[in-house]
C-alpha cells in the first residue's frame, strides 16, 4: 500500500475537476462514458462499483512513470488551500485518454489526464496541513504542491495519525482470520461446540459489518482452542465489569488469569489487547493473579516487550499446535497490580 498526496484543489481547472469527479459520482456504465472504455476496463469498473458509477481523478503524461505503481488499495490524500481537502481509496487504475478526456478536458500544455484511476471510497474532509507535514516529518514550508507516492515507513504515521482504515486491508483482516478460523476449526474437530456463556459472536450480527463478525468467530474459536488445552481442574467463564464483558477468566488451584483474546498477532491488535486487559483490571472487581493476551501466533519480539513492559504475559498457539505462555516479569506486574489494590 501507499500513501499519495495529491494536488486537486489548489487552482480554478483543479476545483473544476474536483466537481466533475469528487463532488459527484461519474456514470462510467453510461454514454458518453462507456463507449470510452476498453472491455477489460468495463468488466473491472463493473466488478468494484457494480452500481456503475463511482468517483474519478487522473494525472498527465508527466505523472505516467508514477502511476503506473498505482494499485488498488493505495490511499490518496486530495489536497490544497492547505487542507487535505479528501481522502479516497484507488479502486481500478488504467491508461486510457478516450474515457479521461469525457471527464476532464484536456490541458493545453500537460495533454489529456489519461492516468485514471476510480475511488473505492472518497471522503471529503478538511484537516490543515500541519497534521500531515507532522505525520511525514515535513517542515511547515511544505505545502504538498506536487504529486507525492509515499511508499516507507511514514505510510503507517499518516494513516494512524489521520484514522484512515481502508477496505483492502479490511480485506486482508477478514481473510487472515478466516484462514486462522479453519485452522482452529481442523484442530477442535467439528462437533466441538463452545459454550454459550463463552462465546464472542452476537445473535444480532446483523447490526456488525462482515469484518466484526468473522473476527469475533475468529477469536471464539482462538478461545475454545485454549479452553480445549487446559487441564481438566480448570474453571473458565467471563465476567462483566462497567467497561464491557471479559473474554475469559480461568481460575485454579487459588490463580486467576484475565485474558483478553485477539484473531491476530500484528501490531495493531497487541496494542488494542494491552489497553483492554488494562482497562479490564482496573474494573474488574473479581481478584486478578495474571493479565495475559491471547493470539493464534507469536506475536513480533517488539510487541512482547511491550506487553511485557506493562505486566502482562502473551499466550499464543505454536505452529505446532500447542499453548506457549511467555510470562511477563514478575516485577513489571505491579504495574497494573498497583492499580488493582489502590481501588
Amino acid at each position: 500500500m501507499a500513501v499519495i498526496i495529491q494536488p486537486s484543489y489548489g487552482n480554478p481547472k483543479a476545483r473544476q475537476h474536483w466537481a466533475h469527479t469528487l463532488e459527484k459520482t461519474v456514470p462510467f456504465a453510461e454514454p458518453p462514458h462507456v463507449g470510452a472504455l476498453r472491455p477489460q476496463e468495463l468488466r473491472e469498473l463493473m466488478e468494484l462499483h457494480p452500481s456503475g458509477a463511482c468517483h474519478f481523478w487522473g494525472a498527465t503524461t508527466a505523472q505516467d512513470a508514477r502511476m503506473e505503481t498505482v494499485v488498488r488499495g493505495d490511499v490518496v490524500l486530495f489536497t490544497g488551500q492547505n487542507h487535505v481537502r479528501g481522502i479516497g481509496e484507488v479502486g481500478v487504475s488504467f491508461r486510457n485518454r478516450a474515457i479521461a478526456d469525457t471527464m476532464w478536458a484536456p490541458d493545453p500544455v500537460k495533454g489529456s489526464w489519461h492516468n485514471v484511476y476510480s475511488l473505492v471510497t472518497f471522503t471529503p474532509t478538511l484537516i490543515p496541513y500541519q497534521e500531515l507535514r507532522d505525520a511525514l516529518g515535513s517542515d511547515e514550508r511544505d505545502n504538498f504542491m506536487g504529486l507525492r507516492i509515499i511508499r516507507d515507513e511514514r505510510e503507517d504515521r499518516v494513516l494512524e495519525s489521520l484514522g484512515i482504515t481502508t477496505t483492502a486491508e479490511e480485506e486482508l483482516e477478514i481473510r487472515a482470520a478466516e484462514a486462522t478460523a479453519a485452522t482452529l476449526v481442523k484442530a477442535l474437530g467439528q462437533d466441538r461446540i463452545l459454550p454459550t456463556e463463552l462465546s464472542r459472536v452476537s445473535a444480532t450480527t446483523f447490526t456488525t459489518t462482515a469484518r466484526d463478525v468473522t473476527l469475533r468467530r475468529t477469536e471464539s474459536l482462538l478461545v475454545q482452542a485454549y479452553l480445549a488445552s487446559l487441564s481438566s481442574g480448570a474453571t473458565a467463564r467471563r465476567i462483566s465489569c462497567r467497561t464491557g464483558l471479559t473474554d475469559l477468566y480461568v481460575t485454579q488451584d487459588g490463580h486467576a488469569d484475565l485474558i483478553e483474546a485477539k484473531s491476530s498477532n500484528a501490531h495493531p491488535y497487541v496494542r488494542q489487547a494491552l489497553g483492554q486487559i488494562l482497562d479490564y483490571a482496573h474494573n474488574v472487581t473479581q481478584p486478578v493473579t495474571t493479565l495475559s493476551t491471547l493470539f493464534p501466533a507469536r506475536p513480533s519480539d517488539n510487541d512482547l516487550q511491550l506487553l511485557h513492559r506493562y505486566g502482562v504475559d502473551c499466550i499464543y498457539r505454536s505452529t505446532a499446535g500447542a499453548f506457549v505462555r511467555e510470562a511477563a516479569p514478575e516485577e513489571r506486574k505491579a504495574v497494573w497490580s498497583r492499580t488493582e489494590t489502590s481501588r
